[in-house]
C-alpha cells in the first residue's frame, strides 16, 4: 500500500482514491446509480474530534470510523469546469498531491460506507 507523509488533523481521513467498476465485491450497481462515486483506500486517520478536556488535561476525542487499510467510499458533490472548459468530476474533500501521487483529503463525515469483504488490492500503486 501507498505510504504518504500526510498527517491529517482532527477527524479528517487520507484517501487514496482508485477507479471504481460497476461491481462492489458482489453488490451490483445498476446504470440509474451511476452517479460517480468514488472508492478509495484509507492510508491515514486523524485522531478524531476534539470534544472536551477530561479531569486528567487529556484532549478527548470523537472515535473514527475508519481506519487504515479499509476501502471506502465517498461522496460526490458534482462537476466542475475549469478556465480550459475541461469538466471534471468533484469528490467532497481536498485533493492533495505527495510525491506524484494525488490523495483526497476528507472529514470522516463524508465517507459514505466502508465496504466489507474486499479483497486487498495489490494492483494500487
Amino acid at each position: 500500500m501507498t505510504e504518504t507523509k500526510l498527517r491529517p488533523l482532527e477527524d479528517r481521513v487520507v484517501i487514496l482514491p482508485y477507479e471504481s467498476d460497476k461491481k462492489a465485491g458482489r453488490i451490483y450497481l445498476p446504470d440509474v446509480a451511476q452517479q460517480p462515486a468514488c472508492r478509495g483506500i484509507v492510508v491515514a486517520v486523524g485522531p478524531g474530534r476534539v470534544v472536551g478536556i477530561n479531569s486528567d488535561g487529556q484532549l478527548v476525542t470523537t472515535p473514527m470510523g475508519v481506519k487504515t487499510g479499509d476501502t471506502v467510499v465517498i461522496a460526490w458533490s458534482g462537476q466542475v469546469k475549469t478556465r480550459s472548459g475541461q469538466v471534471l468530476n468533484a469528490w467532497n474533500g481536498q485533493v492533495v498531491k505527495d510525491g506524484d501521487t494525488e490523495f483526497i483529503v476528507l472529514r470522516m463525515s463524508e465517507i459514505i460506507c466502508v465496504v466489507e469483504g474486499v479483497a486487498e488490492l495489490s494492483s494500487i500503486p
